[in-house]
């Protein structure tokens, strides 16, 4: 990958300096140097763009990553914080728990099927 994207850079980099030279109406190659020092330049701007966008996904993976632990955590604390309701509803079904009798409510049957 390193090879063609130093290519591409270096074709960029020429590209643009005849292009500079021909909206001028200047011979194509009329400082040689320019053209070695925009190549030059070509080469080193793609290799950070490719050294850039390979450093985006892991950064992106990470982030997707700690995102993804983050939604786990808080679905099973959710999930963990209504232990005492469970644990309510199964006294009462199993009839630990008594509702008042002072209340005048008879008491209820459960019935399970």
């Amino acid at each position: 990958m390193a090879v063609s994207a130093t290519v591409i850079g270096a074709l960029l980099g020429l590209g643009t300096q005849m292009y500079s030279n021909a909206l001028r109406k200047l011979p194509y190659m009329r400082h040689p140097w320019e053209h070695l020092l925009g190549m030059g330049l070509g080469a080193v701007f793609v290799n950070q763009l490719v050294n850039w966008d390979a450093q985006l996904q892991r950064d992106l993976d990470n982030m997707l990553e700690k995102a993804k632990a983050a939604n786990e955590r808080r679905y099973f604390a959710i999930k963990r914080s209504h232990w005492w309701m469970e644990m309510m509803i199964n006294a009462f079904a199993r009839k630990d728990i008594h509702a008042p009798s002072y209340c005048g409510h008879k008491p209820v049957q459960i019935v399970s099927g």
